[in-house]
């Protein structure tokens, strides 16, 4: 991009790419070919799309497994008759995800599921840590190579990059911080009194 395209007014291509953001590829496709603007459009709909449906069904899953095992109302497990879909952690998971998008601008949506997925990679190299120190000898199937130094890798650039998707919003780690809060505290109040297995459901 920086090679092949023309920036306006004899500006530097890094600066112009700068101020359009996300259009910047955009802006690249029309440069390059015929209607790439368009093109590029109707490919990032699509794509956009294809991973709200698989975030969407994954998410809800997810409330129906927690549903299941007492960490959230039971009633999310519920599974339709006719449908067989657990239809209240579907809905849930669409009324949280309008939600999201309503409140929050674009970056602060995206920046806040960047800072949760590093979060979760940070928890998966810490108990990658602490399991192989706690039960050395236990039979796993699989190996992590040049242990332990991938998972500190991992945490330590997991928390680089949280600190630089802090400069980049400050917002989106303040909503993170609030979900996070909030379902520590609905596990505290909720969990240790709703976590037998369910036997209705």
């Amino acid at each position: 991009m920086l090679g092949a395209m023309t920036a306006p007014d004899g500006i530097p291509v890094y600066q112009y790419l700068g101020q359009l953001g996300e259009l910047g590829v955009a802006e690249a496709s029309g440069q390059f070919m015929p209607h790439g603007r368009v093109l590029l459009l109707f490919a990032g709909l699509a794509s956009t799309a294809s991973a709200l449906n698989a975030t969407i069904y994954s998410s809800s899953r997810i409330a129906f497994a927690l549903g299941r095992g007492g960490d959230l109302p039971r009633q999310l497990a519920m599974v339709h008759s006719r449908q067989h879909t657990p239809y209240l952690a579907i809905g849930t998971t669409g009324v949280v995800i309008l939600v999201m998008i309503s409140t929050l601008r674009l970056k602060e949506v995206a920046v806040s599921a960047d800072i949760m997925f590093l979060f979760l990679y940070f928890l998966v190299c810490t108990t990658v840590l602490v399991l192989r120190r706690k039960w050395p000898d236990r039979e796993r199937p699989f190996r992590v190579p040049f242990s332990p130094l991938t998972p500190w890798i991992g945490i330590v650039a997991g928390v680089g990059l949280s600190v630089i998707l802090f400069q980049v919003s400050r917002r989106a780690w303040i909503t993170v911080c609030i979900w996070l809060v909030a379902g520590l505290v609905i596990y505290l109040l909720w969990h240790r009194r709703n976590s037998s297995p369910p036997n209705d459901l």
